[in-house]
């Protein structure tokens, strides 16, 4: 079975992370386990001066600061097999303000 554990590199991931070590009779090394973070946009106005390759490597740079641990953890002390998934993305255009002046005409 494949089992998805979501990590933010917070306390709480690291009691959910003890919780899985300690019970090696429901989370066995027959199972696949998949860490997931989110890696929180770049400000599209920024991302207009940053080069694609510079922009995938923060995202891949922010979501290792995470992952790395968890990995090193499972690998480790429980010794069970895990992969990782971290998903960041350039967002598309800057949202248009509603509140743009309109021209008056008399």
């Amino acid at each position: 079975m494949k089992i998805l554990l979501p990590v933010d590199g917070s306390r709480y991931t690291k009691q959910m992370l003890g919780y899985v070590a300690a019970h090696e009779e429901l989370f066995g090394s027959q199972h696949e386990y998949i860490f997931a973070t989110v890696v929180a946009s770049v400000p599209p106005h920024v991302t207009h001066f940053v080069g694609r390759t510079a922009l995938q490597g923060y995202y891949k740079a922010e979501a290792d600061k995470v992952l790395a641990p968890a990995l090193a953890f499972a690998g480790s002390t429980v010794g069970m097999p895990a992969r990782c998934r971290s998903k960041g993305r350039r967002p598309k255009r800057w949202p248009r303000s509603r509140n743009r002046r309109r021209s008056t005409s008399s």
